[in-house]
């Protein structure tokens, strides 16, 4: 039932910036063999259009992310399972996530073979800071970033494209998610998306205009 509502802003090389908004609900919970997950759904996460829903398990290890419902979505499936966050959080410490190599990308360039490629993530803690955002000020957010680097074969040509993406998430205490900005490189490109709370209600507590409705 915990909700929150954010106001996201999108850049990318060649385009104008454009806004959007995205919903993140905590709706229940799915069983999955021997472990219940919550189910996180988002109205529209990083203004893509499309609402999804990820399961996300929680122990005293920390947090793991154990799927999500987008058909379309060849990749995530062979990460699993794949580690968040790592308790306990202290700042200057790092993790290796995901190291994969061999992995379907699908047919990328069209020319009916699938791409191959590899993920490797990195999770650190770097800071616990004073952030303010639309729906007001939180102290000791833990700044967590998540470092990805794909590497991509062309099927066509053997071509390898590289794109570097930083996730950078902001969670206050007892709070949550206040903010997430996820920067990506590659060759001629580059984008940046920034979301930011303006409104929650989490554990029967609120502030700010709040949807309850996930799309």
């Amino acid at each position: 039932g915990n909700v929150w509502q954010f106001e996201g802003v999108k850049v990318e090389t060649g385009q104008q910036a454009s806004s959007f908004r995205n919903s993140v609900r905590v709706t229940g919970t799915k069983t999955l063999g021997a472990l219940t997950a919550k189910v996180v759904a988002e109205t529209n996460p990083d203004g893509l259009q499309q609402a999804v829903q990820e399961y996300l398990v929680q122990d005293s290890r920390g947090v793991s992310n154990h799927g999500n419902d987008d058909v379309s979505d060849v990749l995530t499936p062979q990460l699993l399972e794949y580690r968040m966050l790592r308790f306990p959080l202290q700042t200057g410490t790092l993790f290796e996530a995901v190291n994969k190599t061999g992995l379907n990308f699908g047919d990328l360039d069209g020319d009916g073979r699938n791409e191959t490629g590899s993920v490797l993530v990195q999770v650190s803690v770097a800071a616990f800071e004073a952030i303010t955002v639309p729906v007001g000020a939180f102290v000791n957010t833990a700044k967590i970033e998540t470092r990805i680097i794909t590497t991509v074969t062309a099927s066509s040509n053997g071509v390898k494209v590289t794109l570097t993406a930083t996730q950078t998430d902001w969670l206050a205490p007892g709070i949550g998610p206040v903010k997430r900005q996820t920067q990506t490189s590659g060759e001629a490109f580059s984008e940046t998306i920034t979301e930011e709370l303006s409104g929650y209600f989490v554990d029967g507590q609120g502030k700010g205009a709040v949807s309850l409705t996930i799309a």
